[in-house]
């Protein structure tokens, strides 16, 4: 029974993680979309502070920046959200806005669709994940292969010993084969 709830845990955790690394890479890959064959709009964007000075921080990233901002495709107004770190006196954001014409609801603010290192990063995260968490188990070979064996070797049905395949009676106990 405790091998059981192992094996589902593992499984679980194996499925969880492998997600977690589908969505890292989706993530990058759609900012890149979007910055290739995504349509661009004019936003209007709201920066607010969020929190206090972290002084570990160099004095351009001290500080945590909620963006808001808001744009319109054909009539319609469709708004997006991220954050940022910055200085103590605000944090440089371009109002231009990449989405999807047959999806504007997915949505990212140029600096963050157009590509570079971070990217990278998310997709080389996301296949680590995967690659790890999705490699062969030697274990499971060895049994399958085990398996295998006893699948095509045949024993006596009246003492169970094995059977060499050009025998007509067992050499063990003489039964008919």
């Amino acid at each position: 029974m405790a091998g059981k709830k192992k094996k589902a845990a593992n499984l679980f955790w194996r499925i969880t993680i492998s997600l977690v690394g589908l969505a890292l890479i989706l993530l990058a890959v759609q900012n890149i979309a979007l910055f290739f064959w995504g349509e661009t709009a004019v936003a209007q964007v709201n920066v607010r502070r969020t929190d206090g000075a972290r002084d570990g921080s160099g004095s351009d990233r001290r500080y945590s920046w909620s963006i808001s901002y808001e744009f319109s495709v054909d009539g319609q107004n469709y708004q997006g959200h991220t954050s940022r770190r910055g200085s103590d006196l605000g944090v440089k954001v371009e109002p231009e806005v990449f989405y999807f014409a047959f999806w504007p609801r997915l949505n990212a603010l140029a600096d963050s669709a157009r590509p570079g290192l971070g990217q990278l990063v998310l997709v080389g995260a996301g296949v680590l994940l995967l690659v790890v968490m999705n490699k062969p188990d030697p274990d499971r070979k060895k049994s399958a292969a085990k398996i295998q064996q006893e699948l095509d070797t045949a024993l006596c049905w009246s003492c169970g010993q094995p059977l060499a395949t050009e025998n007509l009676f067992c050499a063990a106990c003489g039964a008919k084969i």
